[in-house]
């Protein structure tokens, strides 16, 4: 079943007919502007819709650029796997070329480490806007004092932090500024011509304004006035680029689809499973540099949020085919979800429920504090079950989602976090170290939080 509905998988409406999809989807939930693509065997759609600067009036086409966040990290990791020597370096220890590369115990770091979210580096390390360095190397070394949350390779935890050091290896292995590194091998190789990093964006480009809301009761779209990403941020989402642009890249990691600027072997190495992803509702495994989406489907990509801006890509070589979505609103997923179903026939992902015959839900073993630097957690009884807390350390009480989400079994050490004053619904799996019968780390958003000791 799986391999008939991959290989079924053809664009068969009209662009007309994709275009009131795409405006009817973005009306509902809150969306401004879009472009949507589609590349399959060599034909490709691309369809715009909306506004692209609610400030200006400016309309949304095939030139508007947007922000593509942690799309970004393709780009990065391409560029360091086309790097000679790398049958070398991949295994090595980082340290060599990164000596502010904090020590672990457990182990040495690799780059293949970093590259897939196992090296056990923090999420986030945010500095204060007086204290942002000037350049890379200056932030890698306020690094050099962060701890592990667990030893290497043990298991995954999304870090925008260990994408900076990425972008470290591939300044020292190449001997050029990783910037300009990733434009050379990556976005000029492959003639992205209209992909910039944020810094070095057209002055006359047409750019997309991102759009938000503050609180979970607020539903209309607030712009975001664009500002100056810290460096920091760039390594991991700090390029902008169009529909067109973004097609072609995903079309660079389809050696499927014949020749590739990219090689064979860079696409293939990077879209190899490496661990297993505890969310298992959208994604299934990480690669290097990108996300294992769908193994039934043979879908492989990543997904970006910036600045109010949301950037999603799936490439599908079962299908030759490339799907792309580049939005100004935060709710882009929704929207990305009814355009797969509705020109593709791909299925929207089925949220996971609770299940009643999990018992065990007011345990005490769960309870406890659980930090990662970026966020806090709170688990303790409460009415009708298990709750949880979440503190957010860089937003404080602006953090725009509910605090109290009440916790429901979904499986063994599994539960879907939800509240009563938003639609948003999450997931927490909780893993157990050694012989102990309480769990070591909580894992929710994509990361791994540590029991604090006192808890």
């Amino acid at each position: 079943m799986a391999e008939s509905l991959a290989t079924s998988t053809q664009l068969s409406i009209s662009d007309t007919d994709v275009e009131t999809v795409l405006r009817d989807s973005m009306q509902r939930h809150h969306v401004p502007g879009a472009a949507f693509g589609v590349w399959q065997d060599g034909e490709q759609r691309v369809v715009t819709a909306g506004i692209a600067d609610t400030l200006r009036g400016t309309p949304t086409d095939e030139h508007t650029v947007f922000g593509i966040g942690s799309l970004t990290k393709m780009f990065v990791a391409a560029s360091l796997l086309c790097q000679p020597g790398l049958d070398a370096r991949l295994d090595a220890r980082a340290r060599t070329g990164l000596r502010s590369l904090p020590a672990a115990t457990g182990g040495e770091v690799t780059a293949r480490h970093l590259l897939n979210h196992t090296s056990g580096l923090p999420p986030e390390y945010y500095l204060t806007p007086a204290s942002n360095p000037d350049d890379l190397a200056s932030y890698l070394d306020e690094c050099a004092r962060l701890s592990y949350l667990f030893a290497p390779g043990e298991q995954f935890s999304y870090s925008n932090v260990a994408y900076c050091y990425v972008a470290g290896l591939l300044q020292a292995w190449s001997g050029n500024g990783w910037m300009a590194e990733v434009t050379a091998r990556t976005c000029e190789r492959l003639g992205l011509a209209e992909t910039r990093f944020q810094p070095l964006l057209d002055a006359g480009a047409s750019r997309a304004v991102g759009h938000t809301w503050w609180s979970s009761g607020d539903r209309d779209p607030r712009p975001v006035r664009p500002f100056e990403l810290p460096v920091y941020i760039l390594p991991g989402a700090g390029l902008w680029t169009t529909i067109g642009d973004l097609l072609r890249f995903g079309v660079a990691l389809m050696p499927e689809a014949g020749a590739t600027p990219l090689g064979a072997e860079v696409p293939l190495l990077m879209r190899e499973e490496q661990i297993a992803i505890p969310e298992r509702t959208r994604a299934d495994a990480m690669g290097l540099g990108l996300v294992v989406f769908s193994r039934r489907l043979g879908a492989y990509g990543h997904g970006g949020i910036a600045l109010g801006q949301r950037a999603e890509l799936r490439v599908l070589p079962r299908s030759r085919a490339v799907v792309a979505l580049l939005c100004n609103g935060r709710d882009g997923m929704p929207l990305f979800d009814e355009l797969l179903s509705a020109c593709l026939g791909i299925p929207i992902p089925a949220p996971p429920t609770p299940s009643e015959g999990l018992g065990g839900v007011q345990s005490v073993e769960y309870q406890g504090l659980y930090d990662h630097l970026d966020k806090r957690f709170r688990v303790e009884a409460g009415a009708g079950g298990l709750h949880l807390t979440v503190i957010s350390r860089r937003y404080g009480p602006a953090w725009p989602w509910p605090a109290d989400w009440a916790l429901s079994p979904i499986e063994p050490d599994g539960f879907l976090a939800s509240s009563p004053e938003t639609d948003f619904r999450f997931t927490v799996h909780f893993r157990r170290s050694g012989v102990s019968p309480r769990p070591r780390y909580l894992h929710a958003f994509w990361h791994t939080a540590v029991r604090l000791e006192e808890s």
